[in-house]
């Protein structure tokens, strides 16, 4: 695969000695290290799941682990797609870690649009966070934020991303992933 460094020395196995477990262990120390740089998917899911009325819906929630984040700069990086309603409606994106709110897109007036979403949220201590986001919609327009958050990482926390819009689907998620980066 690529990006994955090979492990030096190769290993070789005398299967028919005493000698697999204890090549088996040396591998996975060795590969500890090498472990570490490598990207993680966290979650992915498709939809369309779009917003219910006129209230703020939850488009996609992930059960964080305590401990997900546990060193300064490690991080979740969040690839979301989707769509808006024909309409003139002002729709709302929102990414939430716990109860606070890491990226508000705003009210726009997406009418018909295809949108994207990327952002990153970086541990930066046990009870602190950076986030930032980009919002686009129509291939051009973007909303640009960062932002700081105060949640303990060492408690299970909801990732949530939400819509709102004046109507039922009037801003719909058709994919998103979260890779960690650890």
């Amino acid at each position: 695969m690529a990006g994955i460094p090979s492990i030096v020395p190769a290993i070789n196995i005398n299967t028919s000695s005493g000698q697999l477990r204890t090549e088996l262990l040396n591998t996975f120390i060795r590969l500890d290290g090498n472990l570490k740089a490598v990207p993680f998917r966290l979650f992915a899911t498709t939809g369309p799941i779009g917003n219910s009325s006129t209230t703020e819906t939850d488009l996609y929630t992930k059960q964080l682990n305590f401990n997900t984040l546990t060193e300064v700069g490690q991080s979740i990086q969040i690839f979301a797609t989707g769509k808006t309603n024909a309409n003139a409606n002002n729709k709302r994106f929102k990414l939430k870690l716990g109860t606070t709110t890491l990226f508000d897109s705003g009210n726009v007036a997406a009418n018909d649009k295809d949108w994207t979403f990327v952002g990153e949220v970086i541990a930066n201590g046990d009870t602190g966070q950076i986030a930032y986001g980009q919002f686009t919609y129509d291939g051009s327009s973007s909303i640009v934020r960062t932002e700081t958050g105060a949640e303990d990482l060492g408690t299970t926390l909801d990732l949530t991303l939400t819509g709102q819009g004046g109507a039922s689907d009037d801003i719909s998620l058709y994919y998103v992933k979260g890779v960690l980066v650890i």
